[in-house]
């Protein structure tokens, strides 16, 4: 068997086809329990089915709604709280840093007055060493001059071969 063309098919459908003139239908009984029968069926149909289903759609769409609107307040809680810690963040580093600057002035203060202390101490032991070392110059120039005063006159007492 060959191949029919689409072609040729179709036209051949077209030219063959035999149009009725004229459709007669008869109403009848049949019709109208029928058309009884439909109505009957979309309102239980509408009763049973169609509303629940509207009703489970309406009911699902205002669950993600409100799941959507619930998400949206979770976040913007979240993004608040951040901004709090962040903001509490940067105060606390602030204050640490405001501490440390006191520490640090202090513990220069400390260092200023330990310096100072020290300082006056070893002027105080060293002016108490030179007080002594000027004490000790003139007890040894006292000294010396008693012993170089004897020591002429020993000189003198035996160069003149008497005391003077």
């Amino acid at each position: 068997m060959a191949p029919i063309e689409p072609r040729t098919f179709i036209h051949s459908c077209v030219v063959n086809a035999q149009i009725p003139e004229v459709i007669h239908m008869e109403i009848n009984a049949t019709i109208l329990l029928q058309l009884a029968l439909f109505l009957v069926l979309m309102v239980l149909l509408s009763q049973f089915l169609f509303r629940p289903l509207l009703e489970l759609f309406d009911a699902r769409e205002r669950r993600i709604d409100g799941a959507q609107d619930e998400a949206k307040q979770y976040r913007e809680d979240a993004d608040q709280k951040a901004a709090i810690i962040a903001d509490r963040i940067l105060q606390a580093r602030q204050e640490a840093r405001e501490s440390l600057n006191v520490f640090k002035d202090k513990a220069k203060e400390r260092e200023r007055v330990i310096m100072d202390a020290a300082r006056q101490e070893s002027q105080a032991k060293l002016n108490e060493a030179r007080d002594v070392l000027a004490a000790q110059v003139q007890v040894a120039q006292t000294q010396l001059n008693e012993d170089a005063k004897t020591l002429a006159q020993e000189m003198a007492a035996k160069a003149l071969g008497r005391a003077l």
